[in-house]
């Protein structure tokens, strides 16, 4: 399998973030659309106050949900692998006071949603209001011919709490020492 699973991870006293605030439409990170011309410049992000002691501001916090905030050096890491299908808007992140961090932090719009899941080996339950969508996922097979071998980071159909990245790119960022990311194998996936 030259895929992975990419997620933010709690790295010692790291941010830990809640929901995005000021953009109502923060559901759309998800579908694969471009949102140049309708994301919010009010779009933030305030730590979490059940963790009123995680302030550290590494490489990539950790939201609630999906989306993958990342600073200005992973940003730029990204950009000069020329990773397709990227669009990063600027968000604020807000300390536990309320007031806006110097660091610059992004946060990842993911444009390729691709449908990849073996959904005859994978165990799940189609979500009842989006038969689509599938949850409670055991045993996540994915089809590696239907990823097309350009891509190296995007989203998965009918999934959308996952972000897939290859082993390559995996690899680069963990040499980069890029802090708050971990890249479980796709098969201990479970939503």
């Amino acid at each position: 399998m030259n895929s992975v699973q990419i997620k933010p991870a709690c790295h010692d006293d790291a941010a830990r973030l809640g929901l995005m605030q000021g953009y109502e439409d923060d559901f759309e990170l998800d579908h694969g659309i471009s949102l140049a011309k309708t994301f919010s410049k009010d779009a933030h992000y305030r730590m979490s106050r059940d963790f009123p002691k995680s302030k550290a501001l590494v490489d990539v916090l950790q939201a609630v949900g999906s989306d993958l905030v990342v600073n200005a050096r992973v940003r730029k890491l990204l950009e000069d692998r020329k990773v397709p299908g990227l669009e990063f808007f600027e968000v604020r992140i807000l300390n536990h006071k309320g007031v806006a961090v110097k660091e610059q932090y992004f946060v990842i719009n993911l444009l390729h949603l691709v449908d990849c899941v073996d959904r005859k080996k994978t165990r799940y339950t189609p979500n009842s209001l989006n038969k689509e969508k599938m949850v409670d996922v055991s045993n996540l097979t994915i089809i590696e011919s239907k990823i097309d071998k350009e891509l190296q980071l995007f989203r998965v159909r009918g999934l959308p709490m996952l972000t897939v990245v290859t082993r390559e790119l995996a690899a680069a960022l963990k040499k980069a020492k890029v802090v708050g990311l971990d890249f479980p194998e796709l098969a201990s996936f479970t939503f």
